[in-house]
């Protein structure tokens, strides 16, 4: 076992003998970025390669290309600078701390800063190292409006650094490993993404054929309903809710104020803090009226409030009428086609006019019962598998992150007989 020692940071801790630790800017020339004027058509849809925080994710190791590119004129407006392959990339706001290595020679707007080496060095060790160290870097970050990673914070923060035989053998190594955990965490999303498709078919099916397989069915008149059983009627929310949007109150988050008794606070995507206070106290269901999700349909669109809670202006009400199940509603919004409902590309919105518009099956209130609870059934059993696979992805990214700070630290050795 080789011999350790404490590299004086705290977080670092001990390092191998032969293992220095550097400040960055002792190793790299810290490069910023800048953005032509939006209104020029002359300085976009060139060829170099221009990117963004919006680019980086903790998925994406490697960038070559970008969304926006800028003509020559465009790039000499500006005062960004080409950096060479294999720099490394660091957002440093919004947010701070997503890293990739450069895949080309490219260029970043101000939200970025990149490392371009100094020493011999394997750039992709160190790119394995900051890839671990968003939390670190945040706390870096100062500013009012929005926090900012400065370039002289970069440039004090200490990395450890290995012998270059050794950084190029420890990346090598986390190629290997990380490509592995990869393709597990991928084929644990998509086997996610097919029960996720799975229960929604199932939904649909419930709430627009119902229960009986054998029951005669007729053209409802709208495409992505089809046919409806006989006997079942076509309405909309117009007709079937009480739309109590007029009831809901925005709170700036710095006005929330929070106690051991607190109440859910909704918004969009479901409860998104707590507060000291409540508007409603009764079982309603909330659908969301802007943000990507109405198009990315990633997250539940419809959420069931119950107790007393809170809404902000950012989820619709609606109260069904008693000639409606509540569960039975919420399943059928869920799996509404909004496509010729939602505005907006930047930022989809929901309307209250479009909602009032949106068809609604109704069975006879008795099915509707049934069917409610044949789907809690059907959905509790996928959510179940769900939520396991949920723990799986995230045992796998701690893992995966356990082992890349054992490596880049020295604390897991990297044998030099080791090969892929």
């Amino acid at each position: 076992m080789r011999q350790m020692k404490d590299s004086g940071i705290e977080w670092i801790g001990e390092i191998p003998e032969g293992w220095e630790v550097r400040k960055v800017k002792k190793i790299f020339s810290i490069v910023n970025g800048s953005t032509p004027k939006s209104d020029y058509s002359d300085f976009w849809d060139g060829d170099i390669i221009w990117v963004t925080p919006a680019e980086m994710s903790d998925d994406i190791y490697i960038i070559d290309n970008s969304k926006r590119k800028l003509t020559t004129l465009g790039y000499t407006s500006c005062g960004t600078t080409l950096v060479p392959k294999n720099s490394i990339l660091i957002s440093s706001r919004a947010p701070i701390g997503q890293v990739a290595l450069a895949g080309n020679k490219l260029c970043t707007n101000q939200g970025c800063k990149a490392l371009v080496s100094n020493d011999e060095i394997s750039e992709k060790f160190f790119c394995y190292f900051f890839k671990i160290q968003s939390s670190a870097l945040n706390s870096l970050g100062k500013g009012t409006t929005f926090l900012e990673l400065s370039s002289s914070e970069l440039g004090n923060f200490i990395v450890p650094y290995p012998p270059l035989e050794e950084q190029q053998r420890i990346a090598d190594y986390l190629d290997a490993k990380c490509a592995h955990i990869d393709q597990c965490l991928e084929l644990t999303r998509q086997s996610m993404e097919k029960l996720r498709a799975y229960k929604l078919s199932c939904i649909t099916e419930a709430v627009t054929k119902g229960l009986d397989p054998d029951v005669p069915l007729k053209d409802s008149g709208v495409p992505w309903i089809g046919q409806i059983p006989v006997g079942w009627t076509l309405s909309s929310v117009r007709w079937e809710f009480e739309n109590l949007d007029g009831r809901r109150k925005p709170i700036s988050a710095e006005n929330r104020t929070c106690s051991d008794a607190a109440y859910d606070y909704y918004g969009a995507s479901g409860i998104i803090d707590k507060i000291d206070d409540f508007i409603f106290d009764e079982t309603l269901i909330l659908i969301g009226e802007d943000g990507a999700n109405l198009a990315l349909r990633n997250l539940p669109l419809v959420y069931i409030a119950k107790g007393k809670y809170w809404v902000n202006n950012h989820a619709h009400i609606l109260k069904p009428y008693n000639t409606n199940n509540l569960y039975y509603m919420a399943y059928q919004l869920e799996c509404v086609d909004l496509t010729n409902y939602i505005t907006g590309s930047t930022q989809p919105k929901l309307t209250q006019s479009n909602l009032s518009k949106i068809p609604v099956v109704c069975p006879p209130l008795p099915e509707q019962e049934r069917i409610a609870a044949y789907l809690d059934k059907k959905c509790a059993r996928i959510d179940a598998l769900l939520e396991e696979k949920q723990a799986l992805l995230d045992k796998l990214a701690e893992y995966k992150k356990s082992l890349i700070f054992e490596c880049v630290t020295g604390k897991r050795e990297v044998p030099s007989c080791w090969n892929r």
